[in-house]
C-alpha cells in the first residue's frame, strides 16, 4: 500500500472537489483522527470479481425476504451508522471533516446508498460514490440482531442495481477476508487504472 499524500482542506466543498478529482485518478480518501484527509492508491486494488457477489445458501434465504430494500432513502444515515464505533473498532476513518465533505457530495448527487429497513428502522446499508461506469463502495454496516446479514443483502442488491444500469466496475478499495468470501478479488494497480479509465468514459446514470 502506498500513501500518496495528506491534505487538510478547511471547507467541505473544497474537500469534496478534491475527492472527486482523486477518485477519478484512482486514489481514495480516508479521514484521520487529527482532522487531515489521507489519500491512498494501493497496489493491488480490490474490486468485485467477474463471477459477481457470492450468495451462500444461508444468505439466499434472506436476500429477498427479510428486509425492505431501498435506494437513497437516507444516505446520510447510512454514513453515520457506518461511522459509529463498535466492538473491535474504537476509531473510525469517517471523521467529522470527511463526513462533512460527503454530505456535500450527497447534496450534489454523487453519493448513493442501498439500505435495509426492518419494522420501520434502518438496520443495514452500503454507500459510495458513483461516476459513470464505476461505483466506489465506501463503507457498509449491519445492526444486529434485527439487521443480521443486512450489509451482505445490501451488497447483493447493489450489484443487481449496478448490473441493471450497466455500471460494470465495483471498487471496494482493500480486500478483507469477508469481502473475499463475498466474491471480491485483487487486481494489479495497472489493471485497476485501465478498468477505471474505461468505466469513466462510459456514461451511465444511477437512475433514469
Amino acid at each position: 500500500m502506498m500513501r500518496v499524500m495528506t491534505i487538510d482542506l478547511n471547507t467541505p466543498a473544497g474537500l469534496a472537489e478534491a475527492m472527486l478529482r482523486g477518485y477519478a485518478a484512482g486514489a481514495f480518501a480516508m479521514g484521520h483522527p487529527d482532522g487531515t484527509i489521507e489519500w491512498f492508491d494501493p497496489d493491488p486494488r480490490a474490486i468485485l470479481g467477474p463471477q459477481g457477489v457470492h450468495v451462500s445458501r444461508s444468505l439466499q434465504r434472506v436476500v429477498d425476504g427479510r428486509f425492505d430494500i431501498r435506494l437513497d432513502t437516507d444516505p446520510t444515515a447510512v454514513m453515520v451508522a457506518c461511522s459509529e464505533r463498535a466492538q473491535g473498532r474504537e476509531d473510525t476513518w469517517l471523521t467529522p471533516v470527511f463526513m462533512a465533505a460527503v454530505e456535500r457530495l450527497i447534496a450534489d448527487g454523487w453519493v448513493h446508498s442501498v439500505e435495509a429497513w426492518r419494522d420501520g428502522a434502518l438496520v443495514g446499508g452500503v454507500y459510495g460514490i458513483h461516476m459513470n461506469g464505476v461505483f466506489f463502495a465506501e463503507s457498509m454496516f449491519s445492526q444486529p440482531p434485527a439487521g443480521t446479514d443486512a450489509s451482505k443483502v445490501c451488497l447483493v442488491h447493489l450489484e443487481r442495481h449496478l448490473r441493471a444500469r450497466g455500471i460494470g466496475l465495483l471498487d471496494c478499495q482493500f480486500l478483507t477476508p469477508h469481502l473475499e468470501r463475498m466474491g471480491f478479488i485483487e487486481v494489479p494497480r495497472s489493471v485497476w487504472r485501465g478498468r477505471l479509465h474505461d468505466a469513466l468514459l462510459t456514461p451511465v446514470a444511477w437512475e433514469d
